[in-house]
Protein backbone atom coordinates (compact mmCIF):
# COMPACT_ATOMS: atom_id res chain seq x y z
CA UNK A 1 0.00 0.00 0.00
CA UNK A 2 2.76 2.39 0.89
CA UNK A 3 4.05 1.81 -2.63
CA UNK A 4 1.19 2.53 -4.65
CA UNK A 5 0.42 5.72 -2.32
CA UNK A 6 4.16 7.04 -2.99
CA UNK A 7 2.64 6.31 -7.21
CA UNK A 8 -0.27 8.38 -6.81
CA UNK A 9 1.67 11.45 -4.74
CA UNK A 10 4.77 11.02 -7.40
CA UNK A 11 1.62 11.21 -10.42
CA UNK A 12 0.21 13.94 -8.54
CA UNK A 13 -3.28 12.63 -7.58
CA UNK A 14 -5.21 14.84 -5.08
CA UNK A 15 -8.21 12.09 -4.33
CA UNK A 16 -7.93 8.71 -4.13
CA UNK A 17 -11.76 6.70 -4.85
CA UNK A 18 -10.72 3.91 -1.66
CA UNK A 19 -14.17 2.56 -1.57
CA UNK A 20 -14.21 -0.98 -2.83
CA UNK A 21 -15.55 -4.68 -1.93
CA UNK A 22 -11.99 -5.32 -0.03
CA UNK A 23 -11.73 -2.50 1.94
CA UNK A 24 -12.70 -4.14 4.82
CA UNK A 25 -10.90 -6.87 5.11
CA UNK A 26 -7.94 -5.62 7.39
CA UNK A 27 -10.88 -3.85 9.64
CA UNK A 28 -10.76 -0.29 11.45
CA UNK A 29 -7.09 -0.43 11.68
CA UNK A 30 -6.46 -1.25 7.83
CA UNK A 31 -8.95 1.42 6.90
CA UNK A 32 -7.37 4.39 9.76
CA UNK A 33 -4.32 3.11 8.26
CA UNK A 34 -4.88 3.79 4.63
CA UNK A 35 -6.17 6.99 5.71
CA UNK A 36 -3.47 8.30 7.13
CA UNK A 37 -1.07 6.71 4.67
CA UNK A 38 -3.06 9.00 2.02
CA UNK A 39 -4.04 12.28 4.05
CA UNK A 40 0.02 12.57 5.07
CA UNK A 41 0.88 12.49 1.15
CA UNK A 42 -1.73 15.03 0.51
CA UNK A 43 -4.59 12.82 -1.13
CA UNK A 44 -7.85 12.88 0.04
CA UNK A 45 -9.28 9.42 0.14
CA UNK A 46 -12.78 8.63 -0.41
CA UNK A 47 -15.16 6.01 0.03
CA UNK A 48 -13.65 5.31 3.43
CA UNK A 49 -13.67 7.06 6.47
CA UNK A 50 -11.55 6.45 9.81
CA UNK A 51 -13.32 4.74 12.89
CA UNK A 52 -13.70 8.33 14.77
CA UNK A 53 -15.02 10.02 12.18
CA UNK A 54 -17.60 8.01 10.48
CA UNK A 55 -20.39 10.23 10.27
CA UNK A 56 -17.70 13.14 9.57
CA UNK A 57 -18.05 14.84 5.33
CA UNK A 58 -15.16 16.91 3.80
CA UNK A 59 -15.91 19.55 1.65
CA UNK A 60 -13.38 20.58 -0.58
CA UNK A 61 -12.70 23.65 -2.30
CA UNK A 62 -12.42 23.45 -5.97
CA UNK A 63 -11.39 26.11 -8.39
CA UNK A 64 -13.22 28.34 -5.71
CA UNK A 65 -16.39 25.96 -5.42
CA UNK A 66 -17.09 24.61 -2.38
CA UNK A 67 -17.36 20.22 -3.16
CA UNK A 68 -18.51 17.54 -1.39
CA UNK A 69 -16.99 14.34 -2.50
CA UNK A 70 -19.44 11.49 -1.24
CA UNK A 71 -18.28 7.58 -2.02
CA UNK A 72 -20.49 4.62 -1.85
CA UNK A 73 -19.71 1.18 -2.60
CA UNK A 74 -22.36 -1.63 -3.20
CA UNK A 75 -19.88 -4.25 -3.71
CA UNK A 76 -19.34 -5.37 -0.14
CA UNK A 77 -19.71 -8.80 0.49
CA UNK A 78 -22.90 -9.26 2.68
CA UNK A 79 -20.78 -11.49 5.84
CA UNK A 80 -18.52 -8.51 5.69
CA UNK A 81 -21.30 -5.77 5.95
CA UNK A 82 -22.77 -8.22 8.67
CA UNK A 83 -19.79 -7.52 10.35
CA UNK A 84 -19.13 -4.10 9.92
CA UNK A 85 -22.69 -3.48 11.40
CA UNK A 86 -22.60 -5.45 14.12
CA UNK A 87 -19.38 -4.29 14.96
CA UNK A 88 -20.93 0.08 14.88
CA UNK A 89 -18.05 0.27 11.79
CA UNK A 90 -20.88 0.39 9.02
CA UNK A 91 -20.16 4.25 7.64
CA UNK A 92 -16.33 3.34 7.50
CA UNK A 93 -16.83 2.06 4.06
CA UNK A 94 -20.37 3.62 3.40
CA UNK A 95 -23.00 1.10 1.75
CA UNK A 96 -24.83 2.50 -1.50
CA UNK A 97 -28.37 2.69 0.05
CA UNK A 98 -30.24 5.71 -0.89
CA UNK A 99 -31.03 6.30 2.85
CA UNK A 100 -27.76 7.16 3.52
CA UNK A 101 -26.84 8.51 0.46
CA UNK A 102 -30.11 11.38 0.64
CA UNK A 103 -29.07 12.09 4.08
CA UNK A 104 -25.11 12.96 2.98
CA UNK A 105 -26.31 15.45 0.33
CA UNK A 106 -28.47 16.98 2.36
CA UNK A 107 -25.71 17.35 4.96
CA UNK A 108 -23.20 18.28 2.77
CA UNK A 109 -25.54 21.01 1.74
CA UNK A 110 -25.87 21.98 5.04
CA UNK A 111 -22.32 22.36 5.63
CA UNK A 112 -21.95 24.76 2.91
CA UNK A 113 -20.96 22.70 0.30
CA UNK A 114 -22.12 24.40 -3.72
CA UNK A 115 -21.64 21.05 -5.92
CA UNK A 116 -21.95 17.39 -4.31
CA UNK A 117 -20.45 14.58 -6.25
CA UNK A 118 -21.72 11.08 -5.84
CA UNK A 119 -18.97 8.38 -6.69
CA UNK A 120 -20.11 4.75 -6.99
CA UNK A 121 -18.43 1.39 -6.99
CA UNK A 122 -21.26 -0.67 -8.03
CA UNK A 123 -22.52 -3.04 -11.09
CA UNK A 124 -21.32 -5.79 -12.69
CA UNK A 125 -18.54 -6.54 -15.64
CA UNK A 126 -20.94 -5.11 -18.37
CA UNK A 127 -21.22 -2.41 -21.10
CA UNK A 128 -24.11 -0.74 -19.61
CA UNK A 129 -25.81 -0.48 -16.40
CA UNK A 130 -28.49 -2.74 -14.69
CA UNK A 131 -31.72 -1.74 -13.35
CA UNK A 132 -30.76 -1.75 -9.98
CA UNK A 133 -28.11 0.92 -10.81
CA UNK A 134 -30.72 2.77 -12.66
CA UNK A 135 -33.41 2.74 -10.23
CA UNK A 136 -30.39 4.03 -7.84
CA UNK A 137 -29.00 6.42 -9.91
CA UNK A 138 -32.30 8.36 -10.44
CA UNK A 139 -32.93 8.59 -6.60
CA UNK A 140 -29.34 10.05 -5.90
CA UNK A 141 -30.22 12.88 -9.01
CA UNK A 142 -33.38 13.66 -6.78
CA UNK A 143 -31.67 13.82 -3.68
CA UNK A 144 -29.75 16.93 -5.07
CA UNK A 145 -26.98 15.89 -6.19
CA UNK A 146 -24.80 17.42 -9.07
CA UNK A 147 -22.93 14.83 -10.67
CA UNK A 148 -22.81 10.82 -10.61
CA UNK A 149 -19.43 9.44 -11.56
CA UNK A 150 -19.49 5.26 -11.57
CA UNK A 151 -17.04 2.51 -11.33
CA UNK A 152 -17.08 -1.17 -10.75
CA UNK A 153 -17.80 -2.47 -14.04
CA UNK A 154 -14.23 -2.47 -15.24
CA UNK A 155 -15.34 -1.15 -18.72
CA UNK A 156 -15.88 2.20 -19.43
CA UNK A 157 -20.06 2.36 -19.97
CA UNK A 158 -21.79 5.19 -21.76
CA UNK A 159 -22.78 8.83 -20.11
CA UNK A 160 -26.59 10.67 -19.92
CA UNK A 161 -28.29 13.13 -18.05
CA UNK A 162 -31.01 12.12 -15.32
CA UNK A 163 -34.17 14.24 -13.72
CA UNK A 164 -32.69 16.26 -10.88
CA UNK A 165 -34.45 17.91 -7.56
CA UNK A 166 -34.31 21.15 -9.18
CA UNK A 167 -36.17 19.94 -12.35
CA UNK A 168 -32.66 20.35 -13.90
CA UNK A 169 -30.05 17.65 -15.03
CA UNK A 170 -27.91 15.77 -13.18
CA UNK A 171 -24.88 14.23 -15.47
CA UNK A 172 -24.56 10.36 -14.59
CA UNK A 173 -21.69 8.45 -16.15
CA UNK A 174 -22.59 5.16 -15.45
CA UNK A 175 -18.75 3.56 -15.13
CA UNK A 176 -15.23 5.05 -15.97
CA UNK A 177 -13.57 2.14 -15.95
CA UNK A 178 -10.76 1.08 -14.58
CA UNK A 179 -7.82 3.19 -14.29
CA UNK A 180 -5.65 0.56 -11.73
CA UNK A 181 -6.52 -2.76 -11.36
CA UNK A 182 -5.01 -6.04 -10.56
CA UNK A 183 -6.53 -7.72 -14.11
CA UNK A 184 -4.04 -6.81 -16.86
CA UNK A 185 -4.45 -10.02 -18.18
CA UNK A 186 -7.69 -8.81 -20.02
CA UNK A 187 -7.37 -5.61 -22.41
CA UNK A 188 -11.29 -5.15 -22.02
CA UNK A 189 -10.65 -4.45 -18.10
CA UNK A 190 -7.22 -1.94 -18.89
CA UNK A 191 -9.77 0.94 -20.21
CA UNK A 192 -10.92 3.73 -18.64
CA UNK A 193 -12.21 7.06 -19.63
CA UNK A 194 -9.58 10.35 -19.66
Amino acid sequence: VVALANLLEDAGFGMAACGFSKAYDRGPEGIDGTWMLLEERGIFPTGIRPEDEQGTLEIKEVNGIKTAFLQYTATVPNKTRKKMISAGTERMVPDAEISLIAEEIGSARKQGAEAVIVLLKWGKTDNKPGNEQRELAAQIAKAGADLIVGSGSRIPQSAEYLDGSDGGKVLCVWSLGSLLTGDRTNAKHMAGYD
